[in-house]
């Protein structure tokens, strides 16, 4: 990346939920929810800096001559190769193109100049995974450049529509009850505790995950005498478990390994389970690397605290 200023950059967390309550099918498309979304201290990094340009009305035009818009570049994962060999597009269906173009379009309505950017995004959360990786990458631009170019743009409106997870990241607190869409937040508080992340190496939409639930299916989940948090269930988990056999399997594993909650986090196929202790997590993760295929992505992180 090269640019004219010193690169701005910012962590993109991601999250698990630990209850995901499906309601009820909405006119709109929707499904009405009820859950709790946790921060993780697992984040991808978003970074940009400014296009070696001059300004010229109200384009933005290269030292050459010709326009140019938003770019996005990917960044090197830092030593993750199953992170690395995930595909990840870099044209403007991405989320951080997506929500820089709708701030940018956003503060040019109140009178504010946002120039062109060059995006790096660094991925160290899963693709596609269930872990808000995409959405906390769009609330993250969005927080950035309310703060680097401030047009007093309602960043609530903006994040709701780019996805139904990118309203929670947007917002400031670590934990939150999320009913609505996802939309309708209300803080909460939830303990620490270590949290390790299974991936089976298999991509699960949310149109897949949604479309593949029925109400009335019991949910697989439960408590552990330690924990303190909510009821770890989630709606979304048998109907995904049926579909991909390979997320049923992984579940089913987990649970016999592991004596504390485990479940699917979001739409999958991430799954995950929380440890007493950091010990705990650590010998879990590896008893899970030794025993699951090839292919397998397995990572110890932590529910994210107040600062």
């Amino acid at each position: 990346m090269t640019g004219t200023d010193t690169a701005q950059r910012a962590p993109a967390p991601a999250k698990v939920n630990l209850s995901l309550s499906v309601l009820a099918r909405r006119p709109d498309g929707y499904h009405e929810l009820d859950g709790v979304m946790a921060r993780l201290t697992l984040a991808d990094e978003v970074a940009y800096r400014e296009h070696d340009s001059v300004s010229a009305g109200a384009g933005t035009v290269a030292p050459q001559g010709e326009h140019v818009g938003d770019t996005l570049e990917r960044g090197a994962s830092g030593g993750d190769p199953w992170l690395d060999a995930q595909p990840m597009s870099v044209d403007g269906s991405n989320l951080v193109l997506r929500a820089a173009q709708a701030y940018r379009a956003a503060a040019a309505a109140a009178g504010v100049r946002v120039p062109a950017l060059r995006w790096r995004l660094t991925k160290r959360v899963p693709i596609a995974a269930g872990l808000g990786g995409g959405s906390s990458d769009a609330a993250t631009v969005l927080r950035m450049l309310a703060e680097r170019y401030p047009a007093g743009c309602d960043l609530a409106t903006l994040a709701a529509g780019l996805g139904s997870d990118v309203p929670f990241f947007v917002q400031a607190a670590v934990a939150a009850r999320a009913r609505g869409r996802g939309e309708r937040l209300e803080p909460v508080d939830v303990p620490a505790q270590p949290v390790v992340l299974v991936n089976p190496g298999v991509a699960v939409s949310a149109a897949e995950a949604y479309g593949w639930w029925s109400p009335g299916r019991s949910p697989v989940g439960g408590t552990a005498p330690w924990w303190r948090g909510p009821a770890i269930v989630n709606d979304l988990e048998a109907g995904v478990a049926e579909q991909v056999p390979l997320v049923g399997a992984l579940l089913e594993r987990m649970r016999l390994m592991h004596d504390g909650p485990v479940a699917m986090s979001g739409s999958g196929a991430t799954c995950f389970a929380l440890a007493r202790d950091a010990r705990a997590a650590s010998a879990l993760a590896d008893r899970l690397r030794s025993h699951l295929p090839e292919g397998t992505w397995v990572a110890v992180t932590s529910l994210a605290q107040r600062s």
